[in-house]
């Protein structure tokens, strides 16, 4: 229910910068404020939630990510589809670098991918790869 909630706060300040024409950048500046602040509220509560550990996704089942960098993820605390969804341009620079190149996750629709993984629906690929058609294809 969180990830689901941390989507809302995004597509909120997708509006929010989608209509700074519309809006005074005071008002524009104070929502911003209020989704900070709830996404501040939801970080506590992820905190505070977490008394069973969660079992990694399998993020072999999103295409362009094999098990070096599926290692990666995992070590740099990105082993949920909801956190990948989630991801934000200063992410993704975190990220790069000698086992992901700049580019790739983009490139690749390893956020979009996610985001369909995290609601518990499959893309073709994840399908695929589940049926046992296909191991990994990077």
């Amino acid at each position: 229910m969180l990830h689901h909630i941390i989507l809302c706060l995004d597509e909120i300040e997708a509006e929010i910068g989608a209509c700074t024409d519309e809006l005074d950048t005071a008002v524009c500046d104070q929502l911003n404020t209020h989704v900070a602040d709830m996404r501040s509220i939801l970080a506590g509560m992820r905190r505070h939630a977490a008394a069973a550990p969660i079992p990694a996704d399998n993020l072999l089942l999103i295409r362009g990510i094999d098990a070096a960098a599926a290692a990666h993820l995992a070590a740099k605390g990105a082993d949920r589809f909801a956190v990948i969804a989630n991801w934000t341009a200063s992410d993704i620079a975190a990220l790069t670098g000698e086992t992901i190149e700049a580019g790739r996750i983009s490139r690749q629709g390893w956020i979009e991918q996610a985001a369909i993984l995290a609601t518990g629906a499959l893309t073709s690929y994840a399908r695929r790869v589940g049926e046992g058609e296909i191991a990994c294809l990077v």
